[in-house]
C-alpha cells in the first residue's frame, strides 16, 4: 500500500483499508477505483433514502441500503457497513416500511465520515496511472467471458457463480495473480470488487493471437 504521509489516519473505526486491499490482492490502483465509485454512490444516498422513508418505499430503501452495504464492504469502510447493514434488518422489521429520523440522521453521518475518509485516501495515494504493470494475454474467447460476467456482478446476479466457475481454471492459467484476488472476492461473496478486479484485467487484456 503506497500512501503520502496518513497512513494510520485511515485504519481505524471508520476504514479497514488493510483489510479491504488483502481482498483485491493488494492492488491500489483497484482500490482506488473501488473507493472512486464507494465516493460517487455514497454522497447521493441520503436524500435518496431521506425521499424514499417519507413515501415509505420499503422495496426501493431496501434496495439503496443493500447496494451502500456492499459498496461500503468493498471500500473498507466498516463503520458505514455495519449502520447500513443495521438499518436493513431495521427495515425489514419497521412499519409501516420507513426509517426513523435519528437512524437516517445516524447513515448520513457514517456516510459523510466515510465519504471524507475516501477522498482523503484518493488524494494522498499514488495515481493508477502511474502503474506499469505488463499487459495481459489472454485470448479473445475468454475476454468474452469477462465482459459478460462483469455484466452478471454488476447486477448482484448470483449466476455470475455460475460463469467464474466454468472459466476459473483458464482464468488461473492466464493471470494467476490477479485470478487469486478473484477468487478470494468471489469466496467473500463481494461482487463489487470482483466486478473491478475483472474491469481492471479487461483493461489489460490483449489477444495473444
Amino acid at each position: 500500500m503506497v500512501i503520502t504521509g496518513r497512513a494510520n489516519v485511515f485504519d481505524n473505526e471508520t476504514f479497514d483499508v488493510a483489510s479491504a486491499l488483502t481482498r483485491l490482492g493488494g492492488r491500489m490502483s483497484i482500490y482506488r477505483q473501488v473507493l472512486r465509485m464507494f465516493y460517487v454512490e455514497a454522497v447521493t444516498v441520503p436524500d435518496r433514502l431521506a425521499a424514499l422513508s417519507a413515501a415509505a418505499r420499503r422495496d426501493e430503501m431496501a434496495a439503496v441500503l443493500h447496494q451502500l452495504k456492499a459498496s461500503a464492504g468493498a471500500a473498507g469502510a466498516v463503520q458505514l457497513y455495519r449502520s447500513a447493514m443495521e438499518a436493513e434488518v431495521s427495515l425489514g422489521k419497521c412499519e409501516p416500511g420507513s426509517l426513523t429520523a435519528e437512524q437516517l440522521e445516524l447513515l448520513k453521518s457514517h456516510i459523510r465520515s466515510a465519504a471524507a475518509v475516501a477522498d482523503g485516501i484518493l488524494a494522498t495515494t499514488v495515481d493508477p496511472q502511474c502503474d506499469k504493470r505488463p499487459p495481459l494475454h489472454i485470448e479473445l474467447p475468454l475476454l468474452s467471458e469477462i465482459k459478460s460476467l462483469i455484466a452478471l456482478l454488476r447486477a448482484s446476479n448470483m449466476e455470475a457463480d455460475d460463469v467464474f466457475a466454468r472459466i476459473h481454471q483458464r482464468c488461473a492459467l492466464a493471470f494467476p495473480d490477479e485470478f487469486q484476488a478473484l477468487k478470494s472476492a468471489f469466496d467473500a461473496l463481494d461482487f463489487p470488487a470482483a466486478s473491478e478486479i475483472c474491469k481492471d484485467i479487461l483493461l489489460r487484456g490483449a489477444d495473444p493471437g
